[in-house]
């Protein structure tokens, strides 16, 4: 019998107590991280999203698609970019593993 962690705000039920966890931080919380550079007054409730906006915005760094070129801003965007029919480079042979190819390999791959 798998356990279930019900949210004590809603409705909602996981299989898990991290994933409960995540959806109070990211649903019922206000904790936030603030931007620690000067000026910058973003702030997110994750640490990987402040660490993808400092990567992006403060030390400017980006992803390339090795098919057309085009810049983005996390790999998740790359991805989507190439697998989900975006990139007008992109063959359908062109991808790997019967197109199971992860983003981890993708990010490898360039």
């Amino acid at each position: 019998m798998v356990e279930h962690f019900s949210c004590q705000k809603c409705e909602k039920s996981y299989g898990s107590k991290t994933k409960l966890a995540q959806h109070v931080r990211r649903f019922h919380t206000d904790i936030s991280i603030d931007c620690p550079h000067t000026g910058c007054e973003k702030s997110y409730k994750h640490r990987w999203d402040l660490t993808n906006h400092m990567k992006n915005v403060h030390e400017g760094e980006t992803v390339i698609c090795p098919m057309c070129g085009s810049c983005f801003s996390k790999k998740s965007n790359l991805y989507n970019h190439l697998y989900r029919g975006r990139c007008s480079m992109f063959n359908e042979k062109d991808r790997p593993n019967d197109g199971k190819e992860t983003k981890d390999e993708i990010s490898h791959s360039q």
